[in-house]
């Protein structure tokens, strides 16, 4: 997924935050279709 470390997304625990908290990207993901279909699924979508 062209992340620069393993990575485990957890979907119990979302939270909104701004962008000026970020303070820097620790890779990308260009095909988000598994995780948008584990996020539809985890949060009845």
């Amino acid at each position: 997924m062209g992340l620069m470390v393993d990575s485990v997304i957890v979907a119990d625990n979302l939270a909104t935050i701004r962008d000026m908290y970020i303070i820097r990207t620790l890779g990308k993901c260009a095909d988000s279709t598994q995780l948008d279909n584990a996020l539809r699924r985890v949060l009845n979508l």
